[in-house]
């Protein structure tokens, strides 16, 4: 008898430019944190969802998302691209999150270096 997969509660919603992903929830064997960002303007597209696989293959075609592994991210031309599969709890693909940091530290701590140098 094969013992059946626990259904975790995972966020279920796409936002579009940084506006906020919150509400809706599915119920699955996975869940999916996936966002890009333009890193010629900043701009990114966020999902969060259920999938029923434990792994899923990047755009890059060479990388492979495994379950639990934590955030992977990885730059392709212009798309710095961020993805997360977890299985450990309800809500548990956020790891990611903080994923446009690298794209925002430039930005920040350059003109602050530059200053302290004045």
């Amino acid at each position: 008898i094969l013992a059946a997969t626990p259904q975790l509660t995972c966020s279920d919603c796409s936002n579009a430019d940084g506006t906020t992903c919150t509400g809706a929830t599915c119920k699955g064997s996975y869940c999916l944190y996936s966002k890009q960002c333009r890193t010629i303007n900043g701009m990114s597209d966020a999902e969060l969802s259920c999938v029923p696989n434990e792994s899923i293959m990047i755009p890059d075609g060479k990388t492979r998302v495994t379950a639990n592994s934590g955030c992977v991210r990885v730059t392709i031309a212009t798309i710095e691209y961020a993805y997360e599969i977890c299985n450990n709890g309800d809500y548990c693909d956020f790891h990611c999150s903080g994923s446009t940091l690298s794209l925002l530290l430039p930005a920040v701590v350059l003109p602050v270096i530059y200053l302290l140098k004045l």
